[in-house]
């Protein structure tokens, strides 16, 4: 990926560019401000996550997407099963890479979707969890071929490499003086939040796949 490093500053450079001086799309601004408003709901929360939280969360989460929201099970105990993996994603302080089940679990409960479950994850645990988008999946796909990331955007383990390839981007020598911060304070300036590495990456991605 260091054809992807190397492109950093002059991307970012753009696009805090288009922040500071408010030449974002209105879709993009949107975006980006409402953002905060997501995060604070998740981050009012108590550490452990109700069905309540789940239902209300996850509806409005899907506000992102083109696709209305519905469980793909009612049943009790598959909701009590997801809330249990949900609160363990809350509360990890790393993700388990190689073990997908839980997470394709999960996946299959919320809309049988990986985007939007890694939404909604994000929102839960930020600093570990980055949104996924088909977007973004499609722009990484055509111009670094090396990701290793797959065909299939709605694919768990497709999402897993993504993480990897955040992972190892955020381990590049520089990367918090060079993108990270230059980012993170053009962001708390125009929107008055702060935002994760995962975060930062994933901003960068998206607002260049258009």
């Amino acid at each position: 990926m260091d054809k992807f490093y190397n492109q950093f500053p002059a991307i970012s450079a753009r696009i805090i560019d288009q922040i500071n001086n408010d030449t974002l799309s209105e879709e993009d601004a949107s975006y980006l401000f409402s953002y905060k408003y997501f995060l604070k709901f998740w981050e009012d929360k108590p550490k452990r996550i109700s069905l309540k939280d789940l239902v209300v969360g996850v509806h409005f989460v899907y506000g992102w997407m083109p696709t209305i929201f519905h469980f793909k099970s009612l049943d009790a105990s598959k909701l009590e099963e997801a809330l249990a993996i949900i609160n363990k994603y809350k509360n990890s302080d790393s993700i388990e890479t190689d073990e997908p089940e839980d997470l394709e679990q999960l996946k299959v409960l919320l809309n049988n979707s990986i985007i939007g479950t890694s939404k909604l994850l994000h929102f839960i645990n930020p600093d570990k969890y980055a949104i996924w988008d088909s977007r973004v999946h499609a722009y990484i796909r055509k111009n670094y071929e090396d990701s290793g990331i797959g065909y299939e955007p709605n694919n768990t383990k497709n999402y897993l490499k993504y993480i990897q390839l955040l992972n190892e981007i955020k381990s590049y020598p520089n990367f918090k003086t060079d993108f990270y911060k230059p980012l993170k304070d053009a962001i708390k300036d125009k929107y008055n939040y702060k935002i994760s590495q995962l975060r930062a990456i994933e901003i960068i991605l998206y607002l260049s796949s258009k």
